[in-house]
């Protein structure tokens, strides 16, 4: 038969639980940066991998807490009392609407606020005389509007957004096309993308791995939106204190053209 471990009872314990749950959270962590520091320096990339992967839970796991307690706080406030969003934040929860594909109570939930406010952001924003929602910056050449889209698009989107944004420009246009063309990407080469394709009834067609020329139309369509943002990222590159956004962008226009060449 076995028998529970007795513990030496403290009077002053109950008082002392509270710092006690604080200490023991810090040993937690102390002793997880510990291995995570033995998985970076293993010479297994599968083992520095895992460690990676790990600590980004971890922190996404913290952050979501931190919104949590955030959205908490704010959500005991009534609508009307709550501080406004400036244009360009509103500009912004936008671009986040449609990156992660939210509908419009999604994105009220998300950002505490009420369905008809998101709907009337929408619908604003095709009066240039009406400045509720502004972007971060001015956009006033074709140039202009390809360098924040660079911004914008910081990643590449998934396969499931961008299977919730044909079926939305879909919906919307009330027409279906019969094919679509991509590359070999994750996002369009997977399971999940061909079954939804498959359901739509649409046709795939992949290009060529490595095939210059396999997907013309969409290399060239490439090609002519950032001809003209590489011509003014260069003449910005002559004058004195370039900005950081531009050279960014170089790069990311380099990259693109030595993927695209020929073999």
């Amino acid at each position: 038969m076995t028998t529970t471990p007795s513990f030496p009872e403290f009077e002053s314990w109950p008082r002392r639980a509270r710092a006690a749950a604080l200490h023991a959270v810090s040993l937690a962590h102390s002793a997880i940066t510990c291995s995570r520091g033995w998985c970076a320096d293993s010479p297994l990339r599968r083992v520095q991998l895992q460690g990676q992967l790990d600590q980004a839970k971890t922190e996404i796991a913290l952050l979501r807490e931190e919104l949590r307690i955030k959205d908490g706080r704010m959500s005991r406030i009534e609508p009307h009392r709550r501080p406004f969003y400036p244009p360009t934040a509103r500009m912004t929860i936008l671009e986040l609407k449609a990156a992660r594909a939210w509908n419009l109570p999604q994105t009220a939930r998300a950002f505490l606020l009420e369905t008809e406010t998101v709907a009337a952001w929408m619908k604003r924003l095709g009066d240039p005389a009406d400045d509720l929602v502004q972007l971060s910056a001015p956009v006033n050449k074709f140039p202009q509007l390809v360098g924040h889209l660079f911004a914008v698009f910081k990643r590449q989107p998934s396969s499931q957004e961008l299977r919730a944004c044909l079926g939305r420009a879909m919906g919307r246009g009330r027409a279906k096309p019969k094919h679509l063309i991509s590359d070999r990407g994750a996002q369009f080469d997977c399971h999940g993308f061909t079954k939804w394709a498959k359901r739509k009834k649409v046709r795939l067609r992949y290009g060529a791995v490595g095939k210059y020329g396999s997907i013309a139309i969409i290399e060239r369509f490439i090609r002519s939106l950032i001809s003209p943002f590489r011509q003014q990222a260069q003449a910005s590159s002559r004058r004195p204190g370039c900005h950081v956004g531009t050279r960014a962008v170089r790069r990311e226009t380099r990259t693109h053209n030595r993927e695209t060449q020929p073999q």
